[in-house]
């Protein structure tokens, strides 16, 4: 079995087949139980159930013939949901249960062959599983739990926790009594008149708020901020409001006006912080911004002070003429008559029994408080509160006793009057008049969309979300009495959702001349060959002898040391080799003192050296290591004067600052902000290496004037700031530099658009073998197509910088329109409006897709922190970054997104702009999604920190990686197709992931790469974002991760878990480093 990391998987067909034969082999025939099994099917999900024996169950697997696959207990029973195959109800098949057991082992069952039923499991005639279970309506002591109606049903027992805590007739259940601040699990069966009752529903959970006291607003009720329902809101202060717009950590969308504030749904979680942000018109003062403003979510809502709103301290009038009736049994009906406030009434809490949290909060002057005991008193209160949270004092007591309750057989009245209160592009507000009811109490409403039930809420208004721009939908509404019978459903209602602009600029109107350069070394070698003894270093470079296990170094006699402009630290500069003999698995390391050292490595091994400059780039003081590039003992020595010479091409564009500037932009794919300069003027260009033995030959396609051409870093620069050089050509390198060394190396131009001065990013390339920066391929990510990238840890600009390490192009592209559609494709998929000169705005209301951005869920191409709701429940944006390298992997079986189910990039843009951004394909340009599908494509992967391997924890946990399992689906080493595009192919890459789909932790899920995570955390850390894990976002860190890999995965998961805390801790910062 494998651990995994960030996703899920399972274990091999093979290693299956022997855990399986073991566990029948070592089956324990005494522990005999009988327990009842079978298969239902409810809808379109099937079933596979065995009832509890009382198993310890630490290991599970339900068989449906010779597919076993580990499920859960739920409430009773042990069960799974069949996905491997179509189940028919009526057709007959073979099952067995196979579970550990502490005092015995393990229990293997017969092989049952039973007939898939379309009700219960639980006993004959048992009315099927309750469906649709949700928990919600918190105050600080009671929850509200609701599910879907089960046919032939006298009653339903709710179990909180396993025990019974009701038994309604309807398909609801106020559980009062609770503690504020803490979450419980509650489960459902459905009985029938005989006490027949099918298994219980799955577990689903629910969190009751903080405690508030008499009299408080509550932690929602403010000006501005996110309240307990989960919606953003602030308040109205009358605004003409052509636009507005509320946003959540930068994603920015129109709020609905309703009960004096503006409001839209957004997806929090308690304990987690945010920026939120208003936005809105107004004719008279222009607009108002608050800019974005940060706050902590907690249970019950948050609020704070709005600088676009004025102070509000006025509370409404207290309520009066409050009236309760009965009905029958189960339900009271409170009335009153409407409070004033000098803006308007949010809101009335109601209050029962005396106690501090409401048990309702309608808007209207009316309220039905279900769920109650027949033949009890009950006393209400109520108060007026308004959108700045000023609530008034509570209004007379009213006290009313419920009657017997008599079940009735008369249903509702069909409701009337069904219209819309707002459309918007991605949801409709719909409201209808009341349904009165004979015999009982009108206990909820259902809401049909398209004939599918969409919602069923208590009152007569609902808010129908996720909807499509540019959509026509029809709705009805039907009424359901506390004895459960339904009213015929209401005439349709039809509803066309407004189109939504498809506000994006797809002309580039930049600076290229259409250049194709020379494509990347068509074969490029894993290492080089091991140089002939005897070779003099170059002047600018070094040499090295290899004599058994004896090493012998040489310095050139301009790679100086310990002098004004030197390009190296002092002495041997802190030289050392490491060496490898399992393939680049691991690596053994040895210093070089007084140029000499004994190898520790013996026979056919790999090789790097690296040493230190004088000073680091930016704070990371890895940023010190100057790397050679990889060697190899395997095959004949090489004369470094006679080597095969080859191209090597790549392409970019200028930049308007010099690199690790703190005083510019460099990396960030936007308008320069220290001056005037625009991306859309800055010069694409080509450039590529003629590599011949003496004569590496620098060569561009540059639309200007190549001022000079610097390479070779001294110790001249300012650390955190712009670099100096010890070598200045035009073009450069000629025979300066040696066989395997690196050459960092800056262009300065006046090129393009631009009569300034602009530079390309600090490139790499390695004589001999092409573009690259480290010789130790653990730290190369893309291989040869990854970008190594420093930014000044100071300076306005340093934020914007570090943002942008995921937003680099492959350095094997090698065309200026590939470079350009990426720089055009960024600006669509972030959100950036070309036309404003200097926008360091991401997510612009104003070039949206819908109703957001690609990038407003993809933060900065990397995982987002927001989780969607969507057609296959919540999902965490995965990275977009490397995701063409993953296309063309050889042995690639997956696609993309969670479940590997989008075949290819473009029909997963596709896909999302229908289900993320709810607009129809036919409504982008062609040309938009061209642009938006290049961009990703062409996303590389950073390389990983230079000193990652300098931390022994790190080094320890890649070992342990591999030895609990985790390497078996998340594959260090993977390798791109030999007949991909010229820049994609051939290349060896590190994803840590084999593209495959397992099931595992109750569907079946992609292996996630995790290649570029630890750039991830860094970047979501910095930007104050919530670090998630797992396709739905579940955990918040790689242990939590980890413990969720159940099902295939538990047996790694168990190895994991066995290793002691620091191996635990070990592997984790290993997987942070990646």
């Amino acid at each position: 079995m494998k651990l995994t990391d960030d996703l899920h998987r399972e274990s091999s067909p093979r290693a299956k087949s022997l855990l399986l034969s073991l566990l029948a082999l070592f089956a324990c025939a005494p522990f005999a139980v009988q327990a009842a099994q079978g298969i239902e099917k409810v809808g379109s999900t099937a079933t596979l159930w065995f009832d509890d024996g009382g198993w310890t169950g630490s290991w599970n697997y339900l068989c449906l013939g010779e597919s076993c696959i580990a499920g859960s207990k739920v409430g009773t029973r042990w069960q799974r949901t069949i996905t491997e195959q179509t189940i028919n109800v009526g057709s007959t098949y073979s099952i067995q249960l196979k579970i550990q057991h502490t005092p015995t082992g393990q229990y293997i069952s017969p092989v049952y062959s039973v007939t898939a039923t379309g009700s219960g499991g639980g006993g004959g005639g048992a009315p099927a599983v309750p469906t649709g279970l949700a928990v919600g309506s918190p105050t600080s002591s009671s929850l509200t739990v609701t599910w879907n109606a089960s046919s032939g049903t006298d009653h339903y027992d709710v179990y909180r926790g396993g025990s019974l805590v009701g038994s309604p007739t309807g398909t609801s259940l106020v559980n009062t009594g609770l503690a504020a601040s803490t979450t419980y699990s509650y489960a459902v069966r459905a009985c029938n008149a005989s006490n027949v009752c099918s298994a219980q529903s799955s577990a689903v959970s629910g969190t009751t708020s903080a405690s508030t006291p008499p009299g408080g607003g509550g932690g929602g009720a403010g000006q501005f901020g996110i309240d307990g329902t989960g919606k953003l809101y602030h308040v109205d202060e009358g605004w003409t409001a052509s636009f507005n717009y509320l946003c959540l950590n930068g994603a920015c969308s129109p709020g609905t006006r309703v009960n004096g504030r503006f409001e839209r749904s957004v997806s929090v979680t308690a304990g987690s912080s945010y920026s939120i942000e208003f936005k809105v018109q107004d004719n008279t003062v222009g607009q108002c911004l608050t800019g974005a403003q940060p706050i902590t979510y907690v249970a019950g809502g948050a609020s704070i002070a709005s600088s676009c709103a004025s102070p509000d301290t006025t509370a409404p009038t207290v309520p009066t003429g409050l009236q309760a009736t009965a009905q029958n049994g189960h339900a009271v009906q409170l009335t009153w008559t409407a409070s004033t406030d000098d803006k308007s009434v949010a809101k009335y809490d109601v209050y029962r029994n005396g106690g501090s949290t409401p048990v309702g909060s309608p808007t209207g002057t009316s309220f039905v408080n279900t769920g109650l005991t027949e033949q009890s008193v009950y006393t209400y209160r109520v108060r007026a509160c308004d959108a700045a949270g000023n609530c008034s004092a509570q209004s007379s007591q009213v006290s009313v006793t419920t009657p017997v309750f008599v079940p009735d057989t008369t249903a509702p009245s069909v409701p009337t009057g069904l219209q819309t209160t707002a459309v918007n592009p991605t949801s409709v507000a719909l409201a209808w008049t009341p349904s009165t009811d004979a015999g009982g109490v009108v206990a909820k409403y259902d809401v049909y969309r398209n004939g599918t039930l969409a919602t069923s809420p208590a009152g007569p208004a609902s808010t129908i979300t996720g909807l499509s721009s540019g959509v026509t939908y029809s709705f009805r509404v039907r009424a359901c009495d506390d004895s459960n019978n339904c009213s015929a459903q209401s005439g349709p209602l039809s509803v066309t959702t407004p189109v939504v602009p498809i506000n994006v600029n797809t002309t580039s109107n930049s600076y290229s001349d259409h250049n194709v350069g020379p494509p990347p070394r068509a074969n490029p070698p894993s290492a080089l060959a091991t140089p002939i003894n005897g070779v003099a270093p170059t002047s600018h470079g070094f040499a090295f002898d290899i004599n058994g296990s004896t090493l012998a170094w040489r310095w050139g006699p301009q790679n100086v040391a310990n002098v004004a402009g030197a390009v190296r630290a002092p002495g041997d500069s802190g030289l050392e080799m490491h060496c490898s003999m399992n393939n680049n698995a691991t690596f053994l390391k040895v210093s070089v003192v007084n140029s000499t050292a004994t190898i520790p490595c013996t026979g056919t091994y790999t090789y790097f050296f690296r040493y230190l400059h004088p000073q680091p780039l930016n704070n990371n003081m890895a940023t010190r290591w100057i790397y050679t590039a990889l060697f190899t003992t395997a095959g004949a020595r090489i004369n470094p004067a006679a080597y095969t010479p080859f191209v090597d091409g790549s392409a970019n564009w200028m930049r308007p600052r010099h690199p690790i500037s703190h005083d510019g932009i460099t990396a960030a794919v936007i308008d320069n902000q220290s001056n005037a300069i625009r991306i859309r003027d800055l010069d694409r260009y080509t450039l590529w290496v003629n590599d011949s033995p003496g004569n590496v030959a620098l060569n561009y396609a540059i639309s200007g004037s190549v001022l000079r051409v610097e390479s070779l870093r001294n110790n001249a620069g300012a650390v955190n700031g712009q670099n100096f050089f010890a070598v200045e050509q035009n073009p450069g390198f000629g025979g300066i530099y040696s066989y395997g060394q690196v050459i960092q190396f800056e262009i300065t131009a006046i090129a393009g658009r631009e009569s300034s001065q602009t530079y390309n990013d600090f490139m790499y390339y390695i004589v001999g073998y092409g573009w690259s920066s480290y010789g130790d391929p653990r730290l190369k990510s893309a291989g040869k197509a990854g970008t190594t990238m420093f930014v000044s840890d100071t300076g306005a600009y340093s934020a914007l910088e570090k943002n942008a390490v995921f937003t680099q192009p492959m350095v094997t592209v090698h065309t200026e329109d590939q470079i350009d559609d990426f720089l055009v494709g960024h600006h669509i998929f972030h959100g950036i409006d070309p036309n404003k000169r200097g926008s360091t705005l991401f997510d612009d209301p104003d070039v949206r897709i819908g109703d957001r951005t690609c990038g407003g869920c993809h933060f900065r191409d990397g995982r987002g922190s927001e989780i969607i709701q969507t057609s296959k429940g919540p999902r965490l944006p995965p990275p977009i970054y490397g995701l063409k390298l993953l296309d063309v992997m050889i042995g690639r079986q997956a696609g993309f997104t969670w479940d590997g189910s989008a075949t290819t990039i473009r029909q997963q843009v596709e896909n999302a702009l229908v289900d993320d951004h709810h607009v129809q394909v036919s409504a982008v340009p062609t040309r938009a999604i061209d642009l938006m599908t290049s961009y990703i494509e062409l996303l590389t992967v950073p390389n990983r920190n230079p000193g990652s391997y300098d931390d022994p924890a790190v080094v320890q946990g890649d070992v342990l990686f591999s030895q609990v399992g985790c390497a078996g689906c998340h594959t260090p080493v993977q390798y791109t197709s030999s007949t991909a595009a010229t820049h994609l192919r051939n290349l060896e890459i590190r994803p840590y992931t084999d593209m495959k789909v397992w099931n595992v932790n109750g569907g079946s899920f992609r292996t996630a790469p995790l290649w570029g995570l630890g750039h991830n955390i860094d970047l979501l850390q910095r930007n104050a974002r919530v670090l998630r894990f797992m396709h739905d976002g579940s955990a918040t860190s790689v242990d939590g991760a980890i413990q969720e890999h159940d099902g295939a995965a538990a047996t790694s998961r168990t190895q994991y878990n066995a290793l002691s805390a620091t191996d635990r801790a070990a592997l984790v910062k290993f997987v942070e480093s990646l």
